[in-house]
């Protein structure tokens, strides 16, 4: 059994990548969890929703995103910080 989170993500990277079919997938939150998924290549996923609520998410999410990279050069000490970039996976 996994004791924290980074030995859970460890144990489900040596698993087979899944398909989630996300309910409720215009929630901010959600749509942070299943691009983080994606990212990590632990699952890819189908978007269940209000389309309409979804984009209008994503693009506020794009929006701002030169807000959130002024927080996170704030916060952490980088030399460069990275671009924020946020994709809309329509497949």
């Amino acid at each position: 059994m996994a004791k924290n989170f980074k030995e859970l993500l460890s144990k489900v990277s040596e698993c087979s990548k899944k398909t989630l079919a996300v309910a409720c997938a215009q929630d901010q939150a959600v749509l942070e969890a299943v691009k983080e998924a994606n990212e990590r290549g632990i699952a890819s996923s189908i978007l269940v929703g209000d389309e309409e609520k979804i984009q209008e998410t994503y693009e506020g999410l794009k929006s701002a995103s030169s807000f959130l990279r002024t927080q996170l050069a704030k916060n952490i000490n980088l030399r460069n910080t990275p671009e924020l970039e946020f994709i809309m996976d329509q497949s």
